[in-house]
Order: structure tokens, then sequence, then C-alpha cells
């Protein structure tokens, strides 16, 4: 199943100015670099493919998608070599026959979260942890749980 997410060993290598070059195929021409190159270590990540090591922000702990730290280049403009410093969102399907036709293994927004109410519950959960250890000012998780009752996951279509 390909669900168009790319695994970490997929990424390309970045390049930056130095003393050596390498010729590269951009676009189907050769073309002539300097410096060297360096591979581009990606974070572990959970099974939704969102990063583990670090604060997780209720975005990551109580997920509708998926977020990277990285992003590919489309065609045209230096296809599959890094977009520096542009991240991703890649949304979960919105219910299971959405995922099983699409091939995605991660699960969809209805299996994760039966009712709106639910999600919320699980937001606050996680945002409350977060101002417990002293992670996050009390403010900003009220901020945060109120962006998450004010939108439509798990309400009915």
């Amino acid at each position: 199943m390909n669900s168009g997410i790319l695994e970490a060993e997929s990424l390309s290598r970045v390049y930056h100015p130095g003393t050596s070059s390498e010729v590269r195929a951009l676009n189907g021409v050769s073309l002539v670099i300097p410096g060297g190159g360096y591979v581009v270590l990606a974070g572990r990540v959970d099974p939704d493919g969102n990063m583990v090591a670090g604060v997780r922000h209720p975005n990551l702990s109580v997920p509708i998608g998926t977020f990277t730290g990285w992003n590919l280049r489309r065609e045209g403009f230096a296809e599959g070599a890094q977009c520096a410093g542009a991240g991703s969102f890649i949304p979960f399907a919105s219910n299971n026959a959405e995922r099983q036709e699409s091939g995605d293994p991660r699960l969809s927004i209805e299996e994760r979260y039966r009712t709106h109410d639910a999600y919320v519950s699980a937001v606050s959960q996680a945002a409350d942890r977060l101002v417990q250890d002293r992670l996050l000012l009390q403010r900003d998780a009220e901020a945060i749980v109120e962006r998450a009752e004010g939108s439509t996951v798990g309400r009915s279509n």
C-alpha cells in the first residue's frame, strides 16, 4: 500500500557551498553544483508519521494528520529534492472507506475520534498534561482547546 507518505530513507541529499562539486540530474539536465553533500536525518516517528522526540503539542499527540518538518519539491521545480524549511501536513482520511480506497495505513479521523466531544476531550487532556508539566501556558492550552471545540473533527457530515 502506498499512502503517499515518504519513508525517511527516501529523502535526498542536501548540498551546500564548499570546495568540491558534484553533478546531479535536475529535470533531465546535468548540473555542476558547488559544495559537498550531507545526508538529511529525520527523527523517529510514530505509526502516523509524526515525530516522537521533544515536546508533543496536542497537534501531534491528538493528530488529525501527519506533520513533517520537511517537504519535497514538485515536478518542474527540482522534483524530489528537499524544499528547505518548508514542512508538510498530510491529513488523515475522513473515514475507513476513504482510507481503504486510498491505501492509507493510518487510521481515519472517524476511527480515531468517534464524536466531536471525544476529540475535544483528548485535546483537552493532552493540553492539560503539558500545562501540568510546565511546558505550556494555561492561556495557550485554553486557546488550543477552544480551537478544537470550533473544529469539525468528529462531527457528522
